[in-house]
This record gives C-alpha cells, sequence and structure tokens, in this order.
C-alpha cells in the first residue's frame, strides 16, 4: 500500500490542473534535454561513442508524443 501512495505522488502532476502540471511539465523538459545537451557533449568528447536517449535529445524528441505515451502507458493504469 505504502508502494502505491509513493508512486501515485510521484505521478501526481497528471492530475493537478492543467496551468499547474503544464508549468512543472515543462521544467521536467526542461531538466531532461540539459541532461541531453551534457550527453551530447560527453559523447563528441569520446570521438562519438555512445547514443543520447531520444527523451533527452532536445532536436528528436517529440514532446506531445511522448506525454501521451507517459499519460496512456504509466499514469492511466496507476490511477
Amino acid at each position: 500500500l505504502l508502494t502505491g501512495i509513493i508512486k501515485a505522488a510521484d505521478l501526481c502532476n497528471v492530475i493537478r490542473p492543467f496551468g499547474t502540471a503544464r508549468r512543472w511539465g515543462l521544467k521536467l523538459i526542461s531538466e531532461f534535454f540539459h541532461q541531453g545537451d551534457w550527453d551530447r557533449l560527453l559523447i563528441s568528447s569520446q570521438e562519438g561513442h555512445g547514443q543520447i536517449d531520444v527523451n533527452f535529445d532536445r532536436h528528436a524528441c517529440n514532446v506531445v508524443a511522448g506525454q501521451l505515451y507517459f499519460l496512456e502507458k504509466m499514469a492511466l493504469p496507476l490511477y
């Protein structure tokens, strides 16, 4: 029960009012993209070995598709 409560709290942004959820979602995406930028720098310094996760790559990520996937596959089944 406690594990379920913690998981629900972790994913609770999807049930907040839209304005609040949007602000937090944009902050999270920004954090992901910053991580991808760092990954790109590290990969380029290692002569191109490795690959950036598409969710962290600001040049390849489809934010809308990613959000829909998250809602359908993770949040909806939980709630």
